[in-house]
């Protein structure tokens, strides 16, 4: 197994350690105590938690889970990797959690043979082995097949098999099960947790999962997987923390009482984003950054923020890369006509690339619908951060180019504000 697949901390250590910045979510934490009342009291949920990256879906399942062990309820956590991780991952790791606890894995005597069949289905769960004292062997009818590899008859025993586990595990205590970006899972641990939320109706079991909200560039068996699951789920969507939020978020950070202009500036170009905010907010508490600078342009881009943009960059197109560096030189309303002149691209590849990019949640459409611009200043800010001097000044060539060609004779009301960030 890649040794980069780590198991996840305790939820209870890591909220602690990141309490500082959990702001605001009142209305969200409600409905979400809420959904933990139901499912304690026999009547099982499923909730997906959606938005950007850093918008803090993790940190507001932390807290639920920290609420939840507070209460005496079972959590377990699995986070999901994109990278070499094998089929069924998260389940594995839900599994390794649950297989652990002899008191609650094995109460009930019928959960000998599910176990069982659970650990022969999953060959990662073998090392677990001797522990438990699992005799070993394959799938029945004794083929040795991981599950992803069998009938489709095989595929919903084992299915049933795990629902019938978890609901017994839920008899001793009310069940936690938190799935963190289920958006990077495999689309068959998608479809076995489907199967789970129409299965556990009457139990005490809740599932809460944290995903992107950006589909469309998932591959289409994923997405289709995470849209069927959405339909058995109460949908939460975090947006942006609010201008009080914000400020708070400033006080808890950086214990500096921020004024209204800063917190306007902060929200401006963060879109009230926690990662965002929590990045720039470093620039004070190292002293790269006095107060009134912190909502301008032109600081350094804390590097934690270009990575995380660059990894946003990673799954796009090579066009939609290049029509997103080619906005980032450009004023904050993009004129669609001067990047379309800019690029040389033809209507219908530059119309691709700037839906791949507003279905990634980088760009989005300025109402009048003639312009776009980035969803947060500082994403814009990084793509420039992330390109040479060489390349900026390529690119604000192309722009210049454009703008002589389509108002030649009247320049001066465009060079301006495109051109800001070089001149």
């Amino acid at each position: 197994m890649p040794k980069t697949l780590q198991e996840p901390p305790s939820a209870l250590s890591s909220f602690q350690a990141s309490k500082r910045r959990f702001v605001g979510r009142a209305a969200e934490t409600k409905r979400l105590i809420g959904a933990l009342s139901d499912a304690s009291g026999g009547d099982a949920r499923l909730v997906m938690l959606l938005g950007e990256p850093g918008i803090g879906k993790t940190l507001l399942s932390e807290w639920v889970s920290a609420h939840a062990m507070s209460l005496g309820d079972r959590v377990v956590w699995a986070r999901c990797w994109a990278h070499g991780a094998p089929p069924y991952w998260p389940w594995i790791q839900i599994f390794r959690d649950l297989l652990s606890d002899r008191s609650s894995a094995k109460a009930s005597p019928g959960n000998e043979a599910a176990i069982s069949r659970i650990k022969r289905s999953l060959p990662e769960l073998r090392l677990e082995e001797r522990n438990l004292d699992i005799p070993s062997g394959g799938l029945a009818g004794g083929s040795s097949s991981r599950i992803s590899e069998v009938p489709e008859t095989e595929r919903f025993a084992f299915f049933e098999t795990v629902s019938d586990l978890l609901k017994q595990v839920a008899n001793i205590a009310p069940l936690v099960v938190v799935i963190d970006d289920l958006h990077l899972a495999d689309t068959d641990s998608i479809q076995l947790l489907s199967f789970v939320a129409r299965d556990f109706a009457r139990s005490r079991i809740l599932v809460l999962v944290t995903c992107r909200d950006e589909w469309s560039i998932l591959p289409p068996e994923r997405a289709a997987a995470l849209g069927e699951l959405a339909r058995e789920a109460e949908r939460i969507d975090l947006k942006g923390l609010t201008n009080d939020e914000v400020a708070e978020f400033v006080r808890k950070s950086t214990s500096i009482e921020p004024d209204q202009h800063l917190v306007s500036s902060l929200r401006s170009r963060t879109s009230g984003n926690p990662f965002f905010l929590d990045g720039l907010a470093r620039l004070l508490t190292d002293g790269t950054a006095l107060p009134d600078q912190l909502g301008k342009t032109g600081l350094p881009i804390p590097p934690t923020i270009v990575a995380a943009v660059e990894r946003r960059l990673e799954p796009l197109s090579s066009v939609a890369r290049r029509v997103l560096r080619l906005a980032s030189v450009m004023e904050e309303e993009i004129d669609a006509s001067i990047l379309a002149q800019a690029s040389g691209l033809s209507r219908p590849e530059l119309t691709e690339a700037i839906e791949e990019a507003i279905g990634n949640g980088l760009l989005i459409s300025v109402p009048d619908g003639r312009a776009l611009r980035f969803n947060q200043g500082l994403v814009a800010e990084s793509v420039r951060a992330g390109m040479t001097k060489g390349e900026l000044r390529t690119l604000h060539g192309s722009v210049a180019q454009a703008l002589e060609h389509l108002h030649g004779e009247d320049l001066e009301p465009h060079i301006a504000p495109t051109c800001f960030p070089f001149c």
